[in-house]
């Protein structure tokens, strides 16, 4: 699912710009890229909103949903909603300020109308405060095309993952790389998931960014735990 920045008290227009800078260090540093945030929301922070084309905005908003509430909106753009779904997205209309579902040949409009609400009118103040420091990402992701592959690049999957794995000692005996190639064939095989928590479990980040180091000795292993750094999502 995809995040939205939520407004609060605590945090005013300086906390929030320094949050931003905090992205733009790890990104500029690190490569890190808080990838569970919004693809709206980010390409919003970075060209501004009016240049967040529909398709992206509906993308981003029903991977924004809950499984259950994405389900029925798809149906009910495709017009083929059932009683259980209307009551779904229902609920859904009536948390976004709405208290009836439109007609179907108005739905569309509707549902693009919750997605901007959702995704970048509410987090705007965000946006706004965003703007200034992450203008200086613009050169490395200055196309909207850059900013999809770099957030297809940041999915843990359990190759990437296992592609970090790196041991500590140049060369290892026999046994050590048995015992290495087992725990690579391990990650390997995980699924989004579980490569996810093995990354977080290692860096503390669940944005693959850095290596980990293994230290492998006979059948045992110990991992150089790393500290949390600012890509953190």
């Amino acid at each position: 699912m995809e995040r939205v920045p939520r407004l609060r008290p605590d945090f005013s227009e300086a906390e929030w710009q320094a949050v931003g800078r905090i992205w733009v260090k790890g990104f500029l540093d690190h490569g890190g890229m808080p990838a569970k945030l919004s693809l709206s929301f980010i390409l919003a922070c970075i060209n501004g909103i009016d240049n967040v084309d529909a398709e992206t905005l509906m993308s981003s908003f029903l991977n924004y949903l809950p499984p259950i509430e994405r389900s029925a909106v798809e149906k009910a753009l495709q017009g083929t909603m059932e009683e259980s779904d209307q009551e779904d997205l229902m609920d859904l209309f009536t948390r976004m300020g709405s208290h009836s579902l439109p007609p179907q040949n108005g739905m569309k409009s509707a549902i693009e109308m919750m997605a901007h609400k959702a995704t970048l009118q509410e987090p705007k103040f965000v946006v706004d405060c965003f703007s200034t420091p992450v203008s200086h990402v613009k050169l490395k992701l200055p196309d909207k095309d850059s900013v999809l592959n770099l957030y297809e690049l940041k999915k843990p999957t359990g190759k990437r993952v296992m592609q970090l794995l790196e041991t500590a000692k140049a060369v290892l005996s026999q046994r050590e790389q048995a015992t290495f190639y087992h725990l690579q064939r391990c990650v390997r095989t995980a699924d989004q998931a579980k490569a996810e928590k093995i990354l977080r479990f290692c860096t503390g980040s669940s944005v693959p960014c850095t290596y980990v180091y293994i230290y492998v000795h006979g059948t045992y292993i110990c991992i150089q735990f790393l500290p949390r750094i600012p890509h953190r999502v």
